[in-house]
């Protein structure tokens, strides 16, 4: 009668010791399938990395310069290197500034196809300052000058070779409402309009003692 109780004794304990034999076998058999799943994860992130920075490279070279349109040196004009280079005076009369323009042009570019609303600009000055070696002085000392010149082909920056007629009234100007600072020595002054535009209207930021001189327009 012992003898069958400890024979059942080793029978359950070898049972026992089977079933945690088989339970802890059965855990790194998971493991391989996890790992699978991070470096998947991993290929994935990689992807979408790589797709992210190539979408960016895109946008950066799409980005372009503006063309050349035209250029007019007005210098060229008052000093007599032009034909009927005009006396100094006022270009609000019809035809004059528009005659300026085509032969002052660089080149065989003239995008400018008409001129309207001039007043208070001149070719040159009679009264002492800069404006007496160049040909376009805008403004007087109570009224703003301005002109508005309309183009065959969408413009999208304007650059102005300009200056001031005096320190005091190196003020500003602006090209279809963008502002920029007026230099007193003569430089280089660029527009980028907000929108391209076929009209493009010029003028002094200040009604009153803001005149200056434009040696050069290049439009582009």
């Amino acid at each position: 009668m012992k003898l069958k109780k400890v024979l059942s004794l080793l029978l359950l304990v070898g049972i026992v010791g089977c079933g945690k034999t088989t339970s802890s076998s059965s855990v790194p058999a998971s493991l391989p399938e996890v790992s699978s799943t991070v470096a998947s994860s991993s290929t994935v992130a990689s992807e979408e990395s790589s797709e992210v920075v190539s979408i960016s490279s895109e946008e950066e070279s799409s980005v372009v310069a503006p063309v050349f349109l035209s250029q007019y040196v007005f210098d060229k004009y008052l000093n007599g290197t032009a034909p009927s280079a005009p006396a100094y005076g006022s270009l609000e009369e019809e035809g004059l500034f528009a005659t300026l323009l085509e032969q002052t042009k660089i080149g065989t570019d003239n995008i400018v196809s008409a001129v309207s609303a001039v007043a208070k600009v001149y070719s040159g000055s009679t009264s002492g300052g800069p404006g007496e070696t160049v040909a376009v002085k805008y403004g007087t000392g109570s009224v703003a000058g301005t002109f508005t010149l309309t183009t065959s082909v969408p413009v999208s920056e304007v650059v102005l070779s300009m200056q001031g007629w005096n320190e005091a009234e190196s003020k500003t100007f602006l090209v279809n409402g963008v502002s920029k600072p007026v230099p007193f020595a003569v430089g280089e002054v660029t527009f980028v309009l907000t929108t391209p535009a076929t009209t493009l209207v010029f003028a002094a930021g200040v009604a009153a003692n803001c005149r200056g001189i434009i040696h050069s327009l290049t439009l582009r």
